[in-house]
């Protein structure tokens, strides 16, 4: 049977002569607690009223449980929480779900649909490289691909994951068990003129999706999936630098033994097994 769920947006107000709100997260009223889930990243907040203390939001989950637990029904809850500050809670809205699985994927579809900023979208994914192609290619057939962000809550591994999309930053791969798992990839295999040019301007974006995954998701494992030809590999030099500096790895997806380490690891945190190297 499933279990009915009573969840409001939590709205940011900074500046009421001016009236403008940010949707900033969800709270879901439940029989114990208060599940609160915030954005990672609260910049439009930040832009819209410089001097915000920024900490205080992300207290929310806390603070929220403190003032809202003990009311009784999740309609009292909701009536104590309504208006506290410039933090104001939406009408309560209903849900079901059957499980926890399912109730992470539709908390995740609602942070989606309602709360992420929604910016003009010019994700990586529309030009995909072939060494995208070939990694999403490999991950498909160990089984771990997700077809949808809500499958990152059944521990898949999705594309074009929104890190920071207000700065239009998006992983090209990301998946989460128990810690966040980012993957960007940069294929070297191209022309010299291309590598000191496009190939510059890829790598300082991977750079940056990395150093917002690192920021944003403090307990995370960042990769840099490159390619690049043995004539090409000591020009790109620099660039992996650049773009490595806020990775937890560098793969050389040319490496068979690179590769397969990678695969591996990956098999091993949302399957529970060692795949063969073929």
């Amino acid at each position: 049977m499933a279990n009915i769920y009573n969840f409001s947006i939590i709205r940011v107000c900074p500046d009421q002569k001016r009236g403008e709100v940010v949707n900033i997260g969800i709270a879901v009223f439940n029989r114990y607690d208060i599940d609160v889930h915030i954005l990672p990243s609260l910049l439009k907040v930040h832009a819209l009223h410089e001097e915000i203390d920024l900490s205080e939001l992300y207290a929310l989950p806390q603070k929220m449980n403190r003032i809202g637990i003990g009311k009784g029904s999740p309609e009292e809850s909701h009536r104590a929480l309504r208006q506290v500050g410039m933090v104001e809670l939406s009408d309560l809205g209903q849900f079901r779900a059957n499980n926890k699985e399912q109730y992470d994927e539709v908390v995740a579809d609602l942070m989606s649909k309602l709360v992420r900023p929604t910016v003009a979208r010019t994700e990586r994914g529309t030009k995909t490289s072939r060494l995208r192609t070939e990694l999403r290619d490999i991950i498909d057939q160990a089984g771990i691909l997700g077809k949808t962000k809500a499958d990152l809550a059944k521990h898949k591994i999705v594309q074009n994951y929104p890190v920071a999309p207000e700065k239009g930053l998006y992983a090209d791969f990301a998946g989460k068990n128990s810690k966040h798992y980012f993957t960007e990839t940069i294929d070297y295999r191209v022309s010299s003129k291309s590598i000191n040019s496009e190939k510059f301007n890829e790598s300082a974006k991977a750079a940056f999706v990395l150093y917002e995954a690192r920021r944003s998701f403090k307990n995370s494992v960042r990769t840099i999936v490159y390619a690049a030809t043995r004539e090409t590999e000591s020009s790109v030099r620099t660039h992996l630098n650049l773009a490595s500096e806020f990775a937890s790895d560098v793969v050389n997806f040319e490496s068979a033994q690179d590769r397969a380490r990678y695969m591996q690891s990956l098999a091993t945190v949302f399957r529970g097994e060692l795949p063969l190297d073929k």
